[in-house]
């Protein structure tokens, strides 16, 4: 379903979080596109009334600290926002009651995200002198500082975030020189210094893709991903074909990027939808992340949705 199109002449850049399954926030950059703090609109949108509300404290709010390059998601219960830069700030959607937590000075933050309680939040991150180490730390909001942190050893994390009492983690491990396996960890909340359980599950890639990224739905049932395909392998009964038929030339493959859906043990993994790559310059870089862009669950954990073509859509996950 077509939700939102942008004027991209008008507002350079869009950002979108789910409140709740009908209910969003936006926001746009209004100064050029830079890493650099800028300034932003930060507004509600109800997709089922189309009634925008503008949040001018929260807009007001983020001036000096908000970034292009910053990492920001809405609470599950829709009740709290965090966003990166000057440490981690949360707020209200509204923009009140807003505190700061702050991070070890030494602390590299890569991967962040709101655990399932709302209360807490999932902290990815390692030291500036010691990249190599990387600590998971469990913020509590209502205490307003760490309480949980160890040591984990991931080669990349592509997707992290608590759900009750279990912490899920999504991380991309390579086997055997470019072969790449998604390896999905799931384990009981810290008791003490090492996690009460821990399960594994091994996922390989569908043949002649490439890993694009993983989301994890909200229950921690399925998983959402995002494939790679470069278009430069032919599919085996063409290749059969022209075997059989040397007169027979097939096409060229066009590079694309397909959206799938699996349970969380990777089983049941099924094609939703792709994109086709369009054609480019010669050297020029393709924009994967671009393709299906912010690719989200929704709250209710059936429906995806992500940007493309300047427009937000939502897909049904089954």
């Amino acid at each position: 379903m077509h939700v939102a199109g942008y004027d991209s002449n008008r507002s350079p850049r869009h950002f979108y979080r789910w409140i709740d399954d009908h209910e969003l926030l936006f926001f746009r950059e209004k100064s050029p596109i830079g890493r650099t703090a800028t300034s932003w609109d930060f507004y509600k949108r109800d997709i089922l009334t189309g009634q925008e509300t503008s949040l001018t404290a929260l807009s007001r709010l983020t001036q000096n600290s908000f970034t292009s390059s910053s990492q920001f998601a809405i609470s599950p219960d829709g009740k709290r926002f965090f966003w990166t830069g000057k440490g981690i700030t949360v707020t209200t959607p509204n923009g009140k009651q807003p505190f700061h937590l702050l991070p070890e000075a030494n602390d590299v933050i890569f991967q962040i995200d709101w655990a399932e309680d709302s209360n807490h939040l999932v902290v990815y991150s390692s030291k500036s002198d010691d990249p190599q180490s990387i600590q998971r730390t469990l913020y509590d909001i209502q205490a307003r500082k760490a309480t949980q942190r160890f040591t984990v050893e991931y080669p990349f994390v592509a997707d992290a975030t608590a759900i009750g009492n279990r912490l899920y983690t999504i991380f991309q491990k390579a086997q055997r020189g470019t072969k790449v396996t998604e390896t999905i960890e799931i384990d009981e909340k810290e008791e003490g210094n090492t996690p009460q359980s821990s399960h594994q599950y091994s996922v390989p890639i569908p043949r002649n893709l490439h890993f694009g990224s993983a989301k994890l739905s909200p229950r921690g049932d399925r998983i959402a991903w995002q494939f790679i395909d470069q278009g430069d392998t032919l599919p085996t009964l063409l290749v059969w074909l022209h075997r059989l038929i040397p007169a027979f030339h097939p096409p060229p493959s066009k590079p694309k990027v397909s959206l799938w859906v699996s349970r969380l043990n990777g089983s049941q993994l099924h094609e939703l939808g792709y994109v086709l790559v369009p054609t480019l310059p010669p050297g020029s870089a393709v924009p994967w992340s671009m393709l299906f862009d912010h690719l989200s669950w929704l709250p209710d954990g059936k429906h995806l949705s992500f940007q493309h073509d300047d427009a937000l859509y939502t897909v049904p996950a089954d």
